[in-house]
């Protein structure tokens, strides 16, 4: 039996990027994927205990870029975590989805 495919994905909260987003986490869900995506409304503190459990569990990382999400500060963190968490051999891969043209 292969390990299952847990996939964070990392996204800014605008209302066009969220349609992309939830279209994506659909997908990769009817493909089988346990994904992570994170929700509105949590405490700073609290949030960010969940995305670093939750970057722990994966092992595959989504950036879902656009001009919002690079210039977002947690977008920015969650790529840095990935970026550790694959050099150390704890995560598989990050995959960069261009969802708007960024510059």
């Amino acid at each position: 039996m292969s390990e299952p495919v847990m996939v964070f994905v990392s996204h800014h909260h605008s209302s066009e990027e969220g349609a992309f987003t939830a279209r994506l986490v659909a997908d990769l869900i009817a493909a089988g994927a346990e994904v992570w995506v994170d929700v509105v409304g949590a405490g700073a503190a609290d949030f960010q205990k969940r995305i670093n459990e939750a970057l722990a569990n994966c092992n595959w990382f989504v950036l879902v870029l656009t001009p919002a999400a690079i210039a977002f500060q947690w977008v920015e963190m969650e790529v840095h975590a990935a970026i550790r968490l694959k050099t150390q051999g704890r995560m598989r891969g990050i995959i960069q989805i261009m969802a708007e043209p960024v510059s």
